[in-house]
């Protein structure tokens, strides 16, 4: 596997200036931002997500708590919210309740912090 220092000496530039363009901040030459992503491709890096949110403080999953995904309603919900979670790189965890307060009380518990940064019940 790739890493940003194996990216930054194919490159011929810092490490910073990877981490930069892989971070997607605007302040990179464009020629050097050509060069950067041109060995992201050619070496298939791919960012360590859980590096990433362990340095972030967050866990990058949030959990989608519905009744039932056999009902249309909540189906398409969950799509819509699994497609914005991506365009921002968060993970979906779909927990089902069965549509008692019981298994919403017992999924949210189960949840602990350290699994999710946050619920959408």
């Amino acid at each position: 596997m790739a890493t940003l220092k194996d990216v930054a000496a194919l490159a011929g530039v810092s490490v910073k200036t990877v981490s930069n363009v892989v971070n997607g901040y605007a302040f990179v030459k464009p020629e050097n931002r050509r060069r950067v992503e041109e060995a992201l491709t050619a070496t298939g890096y791919r960012p360590n997500l859980g590096a990433r949110n362990l340095r972030r403080g967050r866990t990058g999953f949030v959990a989608l708590v519905l009744p039932e995904l056999v009902v249309p309603y909540f189906a398409e919900l969950a799509g819509l919210v699994l497609g914005a979670a991506q365009e921002h790189e968060w993970n979906v965890l779909i927990e089902q309740t069965l549509g008692t307060r019981e298994g919403e009380r017992d999924t949210l518990a189960s949840l602990g912090p350290h699994m999710i940064d946050g619920a959408i019940v």
